[in-house]
């Protein structure tokens, strides 16, 4: 079970400093419990080595510095981009499938027992390699962990991935 963590809302922002992406009215406002303001994260217990190896798959470049791209082998830079293009397409379609179960129970739950229910489920099951799905993994409920088992059954993290140690430098 995910610990809530509490959130200090006796900080007094300025303009200049507050974060204005998506998160911040949860950041601010929270989850309220009993009267105090939680915010939940979600904790998943890697090491620095399986972390730097799921965000390269997942992040590719973005997880070096421009420094270390450009001292970075050609033979590498070509592996980190053709995992991370590979990865990205294993993301959608993981989305993808779990946007049709739900878009299905609520097309069955509204329209039961109707045949046109029964027509419209079958070919809506079917995945399409070429649609993006630009909801997040916390809206559809995928976890990282959920990702990490599917990337490791897809074969982009190493089968012995969860008995990683930490690489000395």
């Amino acid at each position: 079970m995910k610990k809530p963590i509490p959130l200090n809302l006796g900080m007094h922002l300025t303009q200049s400093v507050a974060y204005q992406g998506t998160l911040s009215e949860q950041q601010l406002y929270g989850t309220s419990y009993k009267g105090v303001k939680y915010q939940t994260i979600e904790r998943v217990h890697l090491n620095d080595y399986q972390n730097l190896l799921y965000y390269r798959a997942v992040h590719g470049l973005s997880v070096y510095k421009q420094e270390e791209i450009k001292k970075m082998c050609r033979t590498k830079y070509n592996r980190i981009l053709k995992v991370h293009r590979r990865t990205q397409k294993i993301l959608q379609m993981i989305k993808q499938k779990k946007l049709i179960t739900i878009s299905n129970q609520l097309f069955a739950n509204i329209f039961p027992n109707m045949a046109i229910t029964k027509e419209l489920l079958g070919p809506m099951s079917e995945l399409d390699e070429g649609a993006k799905v630009n909801l997040s993994f916390d809206i559809l409920q995928i976890t990282k962990m959920d990702i990490v088992n599917v990337l490791l059954r897809e074969g982009i993290l190493p089968h012995n991935f969860y008995n990683l140690k930490p690489q000395c430098k």
